[in-house]
């Protein structure tokens, strides 16, 4: 199993928003970097939520599902950003959406 670790530092998650590539899908928008190294690391941002408990939820959720696609795709620095609203997304779509604005990503890394 490929280990998936945090992206921290608000100057690390400027340089992946800067020099990466952005995907989207639905309410979630990646931006990627490929960095080459055997693990991939993912930082989360929640835009739009109402309060802390929405924002946090929303936090959990996504992180999961990230850990579930970045496991399957190393060696990348991740930013995952989604917006809250609507009520609370089910946990298959913020997959599917994720795995989605992953694959537009890469592919226009790889163009």
């Amino acid at each position: 199993m490929i280990p998936v670790q945090r992206l921290r530092g608000r100057s690390r998650f400027a340089v992946v928003r800067a020099r990466g590539v952005d995907g989207r899908s639905g309410r979630v928008r990646v931006s990627i970097v490929p960095t080459g190294t055997p693990w991939s690391r993912v930082a989360v941002a929640v835009v739009g939520a109402r309060g802390a408990v929405e924002r946090n939820r929303l936090r959990r959720q996504v992180r999961a599902a990230s850990t579930a696609v970045m496991r399957e795709l190393p060696g990348y620095d991740v930013v995952v950003q989604a917006r809250a609203g609507g009520g609370a997304m089910r946990f298959e779509a913020l997959v599917a959406a994720e795995k989605a604005a992953l694959r537009q990503a890469r592919a226009r890394i790889q163009v």
